[in-house]
């Protein structure tokens, strides 16, 4: 008696719902199995759509000189054909006793710029989250046209060297379309002298930052004068500036340094 024939597999012929649990429980192989055929690219593309189940990006920070932008990202290295960085430089890291890699690459500011935004928008098009985003004051309006809708849960802005109207509702747009929770702000070149100036920014943007529920963080540098006084002082004198702007409903905890003040408000 013969035994009966068996069909092999046919990849191409599995049930949609099984090409979406095979996706999701291998996102690090989706740029591989989207090939298979064009309805598993069809699908394939349908979960990646879905960022709830997209792996997160740890950490993506942006630093510049004069030549060159060098973005760098932190993540699970079985992800880094998935996010497109397998290319980059690459640097072992430990976070929280996890293994992680940060992946870092150079991009030039005469004429790769192009390069780098189609880059970065695939890398976050690809992620649930950011963990932490740590950038310049002047890269904002860039990274605003190419991080799409992803979320970040801690944001860091360096180098602020103008907090005027602009800024400050440019930063606003960043906080509620990427649903910021932390915001740490640093100040470079703006001391406490130029206090009335900023302040009358800072009261907006505290206002318009009651409904998002998030913590803030400013590190200022000091005035002359302030760098006479002693750390009571200097927080006594920080403590009613800040009151001034924010009123009374916040947490404020100030903490001198030698050339500043860090001021950490939690509006929530």
């Amino acid at each position: 008696m013969s035994s009966p024939s068996i069909s092999p597999l046919n990849l191409s012929s599995l049930p949609s719902d099984i090409i979406r649990l095979i996706t999701g429980m291998n996102l690090e192989s989706a740029p591989t199995i989207r090939m298979i055929s064009p309805r598993w690219n069809a699908l394939v593309l349908e979960v990646l759509n879905n960022r709830k189940v997209l792996p997160v990006l740890n950490y993506f920070r942006w630093t510049t000189n004069v030549t060159q932008c060098n973005p760098s990202v932190t993540i699970d290295p079985r992800y880094a054909e998935y996010f497109g960085v397998s290319r980059w430089d690459q640097f072992d890291e430990t976070f929280d006793k996890n293994k992680r890699v940060k992946f870092s690459n150079g991009f030039s500011r005469f004429g790769r710029i192009p390069v780098l935004k189609t880059r970065l928008t695939r890398l976050f098009k690809r992620c649930s989250s950011v963990a932490m985003l740590s950038i310049e004051a002047a890269q904002l309006p860039f990274l605003k046209n190419s991080m799409g809708d992803a979320p970040v849960h801690d944001l860091i802005i360096l180098n602020i060297c103008e907090f005027d109207k602009t800024f400050g509702a440019c930063m606003l747009d960043f906080v509620y379309a990427h649903s910021v929770r932390s915001l740490s702000l640093a100040f470079n070149g703006i001391t406490s002298s130029e206090w009335t100036k900023t302040k009358l920014v800072l009261v907006r943007f505290f206002k318009a930052l009651v409904r998002s529920c998030i913590s803030v963080c400013l590190c200022i540098g000091n005035s002359e004068d302030e760098s006479e006084m002693n750390s009571f002082d200097l927080q006594n004198h920080w403590y009613s500036r800040i009151r001034s702007v924010i009123g009374n409903k916040f947490y404020i905890r100030i903490s001198p340094l030698n050339v500043g003040i860090i001021i950490k408000i939690d509006t929530r």
